[in-house]
C-alpha cells in the first residue's frame, strides 16, 4: 500500500476514534446542570441570534469565535424549523427558557466540530514543520489528552482559541514555505481570529516574527510584507470582535473581572512559582511525564537543530507559558492551546530515537520491533488508559446529578437551602436554594442556622482549597472543621471509576426541615 493511502487510512482511524471519544457521554449533567462558564457563552449566544443583535455585550476573554459559532448554530437551526430569516425571534428566547438543554447540548456540539478540526490542523501542522510521521503521532497525542477532550465536551473558548491558534500557525509555516504578501495577510488575519478566542493568543504574533527573521535572512522577506502582516493582526481581532472598540467601558470591567488576583487553590504562586507549575504539575498532569519528558527533549532538539518552522513552534509554547505565568492564578486548562504543539515535539523526539534505534539494530529486525514495539507502548498506553478511564466516568451520572436525586428523594420541597459549586443540580427542584463559591466565606455555620437554611451542601472541590492552605484562609478552615464536627450528616456523596465529580456533604441545620 502507498504511504499517502497508509496515511489517509490512518487519518481516518483518527477521525473515527475522536468522535467517539469526544461524543460519549456529551450530555454529562444535562438538563439540571451546566459546567462553569457555559452559561455565560450560550445566553450571549442566544441573546445575539434572537435578538439579531451582534453585540455580544461581553468581552472577558473575549470568546467573540464562539459566541457567534453559537448564535449562527441557532438562528439556522431556528429557520430550518421556520423562523424567521432576518429580524429578532422571539420564539427563540422562549425555546431557550423552556428547553435550555438543547442550546447547551448544540454549544458543545459546535465545540467537538472545532476539537476534531484541531486534530486535523495538528496533524496539517506536524507534517509542515516535522514531516508526515511525526504530524499523524502528534495528533494521537493530544487525542489521548483528557484535559482537552474534557473543555471539548463543554460550551466553552478553550477549543476554538486552540482551533484557531492551530490554523493561524500553519499559514505562519505556510508564509515560511511559501513567501507573499497573501500568506503574510492570511498569517496575520488568523492570529486576529484567535486572539478573539482568548486574548493570550497574542502571542502567536511571536512566531509569526520569527517566520519573518527566518525569511529575512534568507532576503525573501519584502519589508511591506511584514507591515502589512503585522497590520492584519488587528484586523482580524476586529473582524471577528467589532463591538471591542465600540464598548471601551464594558471592556474594561469584563477585563477587570477576568484580571482578579485571588482564586482559592489557584492563586498564591509568584510568576516564577507559576511557571514551575507549569512545567512541574499542569503539563505532566495532562500529558504524562513520558510524553511530557519526550517533548522537553524535542524542543531541545529544535533548539539545537536552530530548524526555523520547528523554533517557531517551540516559541510560541515558551511565550505562552512565560505570559501565563506573570497572572496572579495559574489554571491547568490555559495550556490546552499548547498540548498539540507539546504532542510535535513529543513525537519528533520518539522519532529521532526511533531513528536511533533503527540505526543500532537494524540488522536484527526482530529484536528492533521488540525494541520500537515497547517503546510505543510505554508512550501511548498510559494516555490510551487516562483516556479510557476518564470515559468511563461518564457511564453513570455524576455526583451532582446523584446529588440532586437524593435532596429531592428525602428533603422537603421549599427548604431553604445554601450550597457552593459543585454540589447539587437544584434548578427546577423547588427549593430556595443560594449558591456561592464558597459558604464559608465571610459566613459563619449559625448565621445560616439563623437566616432560615435548613440544609448546608459542600464540596470537596471547594474545601479542599482551603484546608490545603489554612495559613492564608484561617476563617474558612474554622467554618469547615466546625460544620463537619458538629454538623449532622445526611448524605455523603462520593465518585467512582463510573461517576465522576467532587465529594458532596449535606448536612441538615434544622431539624423540622430534615428527613
Amino acid at each position: 500500500m502507498p504511504e499517502r493511502w497508509r496515511t489517509a487510512a490512518a487519518l481516518l482511524v483518527l477521525a473515527g476514534v475522536a468522535a467517539a471519544v469526544h461524543l460519549f457521554g456529551i450530555r454529562r449533567d444535562l438538563p439540571y446542570g451546566q459546567e462553569i462558564d457555559e452559561p455565560l457563552f450560550v445566553s450571549r449566544a442566544v441573546h445575539v441570534a434572537a435578538l439579531a443583535d451582534p453585540d455580544p455585550g461581553w468581552f472577558g476573554h473575549p470568546g467573540s469565535t464562539m459566541i457567534y459559532a453559537l448564535a449562527a448554530t441557532y438562528r439556522l437551526r431556528r429557520i430550518l424549523q421556520g423562523g424567521p430569516v432576518r429580524g429578532p425571534d422571539p420564539a427563540l428566547l422562549t425555546r431557550f427558557v423552556t428547553h435550555s438543554e438543547e442550546f447547551y447540548l448544540a454549544g458543545r456540539l459546535v465545540n467537538v466540530a472545532c476539537a476534531l478540526a484541531s486534530l486535523a490542523l495538528a496533524y496539517a501542522v506536524g507534517r509542515r514543520a516535522f514531516g508526515a510521521p511525526v504530524g499523524l503521532l502528534a495528533a494521537f497525542l493530544f487525542l489521548l489528552e483528557p484535559l482537552a477532550i474534557d473543555h471539548a465536551r463543554m460550551g466553552r473558548s478553550d477549543t476554538s482559541a486552540t482551533c484557531f491558534g492551530l490554523l493561524a500557525l500553519w499559514l505562519c509555516l505556510r508564509l515560511h514555505d511559501r513567501p507573499g504578501i497573501g500568506a503574510a495577510i492570511g498569517a496575520g488575519l488568523a492570529i486576529g481570529v484567535a486572539v478573539a478566542s482568548r486574548y493570550f493568543m497574542v502571542v502567536l504574533v511571536a512566531a509569526l516574527l520569527l517566520v519573518y527573521a527566518a525569511l529575512w535572512r534568507r532576503r525573501e522577506l519584502a519589508t511591506k510584507w511584514m507591515v502589512i502582516g503585522l497590520l492584519a493582526v488587528p484586523v482580524g481581532f476586529a473582524l471577528a470582535t467589532p463591538y471591542f472598540f465600540l464598548h471601551f467601558s464594558a471592556v474594561m470591567r469584563d477585563l477587570a473581572h477576568e484580571a482578579k488576583t485571588a482564586h482559592p487553590g489557584a492563586d498564591g504562586l509568584s510568576p516564577l512559582g507559576n511557571l514551575l507549575w507549569y512545567l512541574g504539575n499542569a503539563i505532566p498532569g495532562a500529558m504524562g511525564w513520558p510524553v511530557a519528558g519526550l517533548a522537553g527533549l524535542g524542543a531541545a532538539l529544535a533548539l539545537v537543530a536552530r530548524r526555523a518552522k520547528q523554533v517557531a513552534l517551540v516559541v510560541f509554547v515558551g511565550v505562552l507559558l512565560v505570559a501565563t505565568s506573570t497572572s496572579s492564578l495559574h489554571w491547568p486548562r490555559w495550556i490546552i492551546p499548547i498540548l498539540p504543539i507539546l504532542a510535535m515535539l513529543a513525537a519528533s523526539a520518539a522519532r529521532r530515537i526511533g531513528a536511533w534505534l533503527d540505526d543500532r539494530f537494524g540488522r536484527r529486525p526482530a529484536l528492533r520491533t521488540v525494541v520500537v514495539g515497547s517503546g510505543l507502548l510505554v508512550l501511548l498506553a498510559p494516555p490510551a488508559l487516562r483516556t479510557v478511564e476518564f470515559a468511563r466516568q461518564s457511564l453513570e451520572p455524576s455526583t451532582r446529578i446523584r446529588a440532586r436525586a437524593w435532596t429531592v428523594a428525602h428533603v422537603p420541597r421549599r427548604t431553604r437551602i445554601a450550597q457552593e459549586y459543585y454540589t447539587a443540580a437544584l434548578d427546577g427542584a423547588g427549593y430556595d436554594v443560594t449558591e456561592r463559591l464558597s459558604l464559608a466565606t465571610d459566613r459563619t455555620v449559625e448565621d445560616y442556622a439563623r437566616e432560615g437554611y435548613g440544609v448546608l451542601m459542600v464540596s470537596a472541590g471547594v474545601w479542599f482549597r482551603y484546608l490545603a492552605d489554612p495559613a492564608r484562609h484561617p476563617e474558612e478552615v474554622r467554618f469547615y472543621s466546625r460544620l463537619f464536627e458538629t454538623g449532622r450528616l445526611l448524605q455523603e456523596i462520593r465518585p467512582s471509576k463510573t461517576s465522576r465529580g467532587s465529594v458532596i456533604r449535606i448536612y441538615a441545620l434544622d431539624e423540622a426541615s430534615t428527613p
